[in-house]
């Protein structure tokens, strides 16, 4: 009895810790931001984008954003710009950005975060992103 007690926890233990690794999604209404150069970059996978250029907004949409493929491997598209970006886990992926207009980088690196980029909306980045301005 003693040693199948033993087992079922150890077979218990495993299970857990197999679900402890990194996780299997990521969350569409979460803002990941890109930092490159004079770029700030911010997504919702649920639908909106802006570009600042040296602190400034430059480019933004709201109304046509959208995302397919499955994780870990999503294509992000809106008017102005596609990602196709691969996720090393849930909070952060690494972009191949196709903006021809804007002069982005061609790889970006984003991370997840709860700060607003410009939480006054007057068109510049808030102080904590744009302090390198």
């Amino acid at each position: 009895m003693a040693r199948n007690t033993h087992l079922l926890l150890t077979v218990a233990t495993a299970i857990l810790l197999a679900g402890c690794g990194k996780a299997d999604k990521f969350n569409e209404s979460d803002l990941y931001v890109g930092r490159s150069g004079p770029y700030v970059v911010g997504i919702y996978f649920s639908g909106y984008a802006v570009v600042f250029e040296n602190g400034e907004y430059i480019e933004y949409d709201k109304y046509n954003p959208s995302y397919s493929g499955t994780y870990p491997n999503i294509r992000f598209s809106c008017s102005f710009m596609s990602l196709e970006c691969t996720f090393s886990d849930s909070s952060v992926f690494t972009a191949k950005v196709s903006a021809p207009t804007l002069g982005l980088p061609e790889t970006m690196t984003f991370h997840r975060s709860d700060t607003p980029l410009d939480k006054d909306g007057d068109g510049r980045l808030d102080e904590i992103y744009g302090s390198a301005f």
